[in-house]
């Protein structure tokens, strides 16, 4: 005989599961999805620590990509090219333009004569995973049903789902390179050239199969800047440029890509920076979360920590962004540094010698001695 309590309670559970498959009750401001309900990974001191270590890697990791995003160069490089003609044969790093003859085509789509090619053979695949929160459905995205709800030690809460998604993945792929003349210089293409500007284009089979072709055109008139050596251009020590535009437009689009590599790489080291050194505070914010559990100020202790945190993270990463970017600036214009210095310190030598070769003041004039009486001195 069912003892109508569990009975009652089986029902409500059972009401419970079934609420959680539909989503929740509309208006009811219950945890989203109603069913199962997940523990998000607790704030320990064992994180607290682990955090603190990858704050440290972050902090010296910092200067790496600052350093790196003031060595953008390849607008540079382009710049200090020898501008020659296409029929004056030169050694050296040199940029010439003209119209190329192909002597060696890549293979191309749609049989076009290219200089370089690259062909991805692709299958479209479909992968399952979990994803927590905000899902954003798509035609390669798709939501399957909902699992559990997730949420942290503060009741904080998100819906999780099984999502579907479709990507492409490529199964073979194959460059080639192409051999052209321009004027009296022969020049090949190859992968360590920078080249301006591809072209992309798919060709699909079937929902399934596509093939992704990226191609350098055939261009009317070639700006190649590169190490010659007796006529023939393969690469170069600097930067090996192969550009579909003049010079004046080449020089611009380098300097584009490198503002913003550079621009890129200083962001990301402002927030190795910032996270790094949040991170290392992990301790005063992990014993500002025990504090949550205390009446009415505890939750006000702990968010105020977590600003303090952040702000405190945030005028630390200024800081030492500044003197980092100062550092870099100076060692990496350490001749330029050098000579200002030097001209400083031969300057103040100046002043000083100067100073100490102004006459001091004027001595004093001798007194006069007063008159000799003749009949004293008998």
């Amino acid at each position: 005989m069912d003892n109508p309590q569990f009975g009652g309670l089986g029902g409500a559970l059972g009401k419970g599961v079934q609420l959680g498959r539909n989503g929740g009750m509309p208006g009811s401001g219950m945890r989203p999805g109603m069913g199962p309900v997940r523990i998000k990974k607790k704030n320990t001191l064992g994180n607290a620590l682990g955090g603190m270590l990858m704050g440290i890697i972050l902090i010296f990791g910092s200067p790496i990509a600052l350093w790196f995003a003031e060595s953008q160069h390849t607008a540079k490089d382009f710049a200090s090219a020898e501008q020659v003609e296409a029929t004056e044969v030169v050694d050296g790093y040199v940029t010439f333009q003209g119209e190329p003859t192909v002597t060696e085509s890549a293979v191309c789509v749609d049989e076009m004569e290219c200089l370089y090619s690259k062909l991805q053979e692709q299958v479209l695949t479909t992968n399952t995973s979990e994803v927590c929160g905000n899902v954003t459905q798509d035609e390669d995205t798709r939501i399957l049903y909902k699992t559990v709800t997730e949420c942290d030690e503060e009741g904080n809460c998100e819906q999780c789902y099984m999502v579907e998604q479709d990507t492409w993945e490529d199964v073979n792929v194959n460059e080639e390179y192409g051999v052209a003349s321009i004027g009296d210089y022969t020049v090949q293409f190859g992968g360590g050239a920078l080249m301006m500007d591809t072209s992309e284009k798919i060709i699909e089979y079937d929902e399934y199969t596509r093939d992704l072709w990226t191609y350098f055109p055939v261009p009317s008139e070639l700006r190649v800047a590169g190490d010659a050596y007796s006529g023939s251009v393969a690469g170069a020590e600097k930067t090996y440029v192969l550009s579909q535009y003049d010079y004046a437009k080449t020089l611009e689009e380098l300097q584009a890509r490198d503002a913003a590599a550079k621009w890129m790489l200083r962001i990301v080291s402002f927030f190795m920076l910032f996270i790094g050194f949040a991170s290392l505070m992990g301790l005063v914010t992990y014993f500002a979360h025990l504090f949550r559990v205390v009446p009415i100020i505890g939750p006000f202790v702990k968010e105020g920590t977590k600003f303090l945190v952040s702000l405190a993270a945030f005028l630390l990463a200024i800081v030492v962004w500044l003197v980092m970017w100062l550092v870099i600036m100076f060692v990496k214009n350490l001749v330029v540094a050098l000579i200002v210095l030097a001209a400083l310190g031969g300057g103040l030598v100046v002043w000083q010698k100067k100073k100490g070769d102004a006459p001091e003041d004027a001595p004093k004039a001798p007194e006069a001695s007063e008159p000799t009486d003749p009949q004293k001195e008998a």
